[in-house]
């Protein structure tokens, strides 16, 4: 990445930190929050120009400069199937879907009457690079047909809470989130294919390996662990082996490159 892009991204949070009044909270037709709007001007410098296009059948591309779609999901990637599906297939437009993740987050929490803050603390919660993995099941078939590019934003984030009384307890302080905005801007890059994608697959997997180990390696919890799987599989990397088992755990066997 270059120092360049990661100076900018940091002048475009900074500006829309400083950002009040009613545009603070929303802009263009789908009153977005401003995190999200922050992605956007980093992927398009000229986003307003190209920001919230509709594009037919009820759904509004993100970005759309004419040649490429942008698509950027801070959530789930799973509302984008549909959409997916008729840029490309019908309309024969190539599609990026920006990912962030985040590395790690402060939490800063906000007294509302005296504006003081609280020394930033580390939050538990943190992503790595692997946490693309159970998101990418959702739009695996599109990575191995080529209509689809995966772009992901490694970003440290800032989390604002207001602290209030608790509606049980009224001496009881509590917070209550505000709102997220990312700070820092650590890596930015393309996965054009399955096979460029293969690096974010969990490492020190032994050849054949169970669900559990997948889990720990990959530091998957609950459900993204089988999502993790099932998208390792559909891309290629992994082929489960139905015929046999580590006690009653099914083995998984790695695919070489």
């Amino acid at each position: 990445m270059r120092e360049e892009d990661a100076l900018r991204f940091l002048r475009i949070c900074s500006e829309e930190a400083a950002r009040t009044g009613p545009s603070a909270g929303g802009v263009g037709t789908l009153n977005e929050k401003r995190m999200h709007r922050i992605f956007k001007k980093y992927v398009c410098p000229d986003a307003e120009r190209f920001e919230e296009v509709p594009m037919g059948r009820g759904f509004t591309a993100d970005i759309f400069d004419g040649e490429r779609v942008y698509e950027i999901q801070t959530g789930s990637l799973y509302p984008l199937k549909a959409r997916l599906g008729y840029y490309t297939r019908e309309l024969g437009l190539p599609v990026t879907v920006v990912c962030p993740v985040a590395l790690c987050r402060r939490i800063i929490r906000i007294d509302p009457v005296s504006g003081v803050s609280s020394p930033p603390r580390m939050s538990p919660k943190k992503e790595s690079i692997t946490s693309l993995l159970p998101k990418a099941v959702y739009i695996a078939e599109y990575l191995n047909e080529g209509l689809v590019e995966l772009r992901t934003l490694c970003v440290e984030e800032e989390e604002y809470r207001i602290i209030e009384a608790s509606p049980k307890n009224p001496k009881r302080r509590m917070s209550s989130r505000y709102e997220i905005l990312p700070s820092k801007l650590a890596e930015d890059r393309t996965y054009r294919s399955p096979e460029e994608l293969r690096a974010v697959m969990p490492e020190g997997l032994p050849e054949e390996f169970t669900a559990p180990v997948f889990a720990s390696a990959g530091k998957f919890r609950g459900r993204d662990t089988y999502r993790a799987l099932r998208a390792a599989e559909l891309l290629g990397f992994i082929e489960k082996q139905k015929d046999r088992k580590s006690g009653r755990a099914f083995l998984y066997r790695t695919i070489l490159s």
